[in-house]
């Protein structure tokens, strides 16, 4: 049997501001819905909600 470090894990994080360090994937959720999952990189590419919540953030 593995021990716990070995398994997998998700995590699910909630915060008003974008505080995401170490993570696989991100998803964006807005009115109850998933609108992007990516990385930091490919979210910021897609030029979408996850770009205007960054940009908000430095502001």
């Amino acid at each position: 049997m593995a021990s716990s470090w070995e398994r997998p894990l998700s995590t699910v994080q909630g915060a008003d501001r974008i505080v995401v360090m170490g993570v696989d994937r991100i998803v964006v959720m807005g009115d109850g819905r998933i609108e992007e999952i990516g990385t930091h990189e490919e979210l910021l590419r897609k030029r979408g909600a996850y770009t205007a919540l960054h940009r908000g953030q430095l502001t």
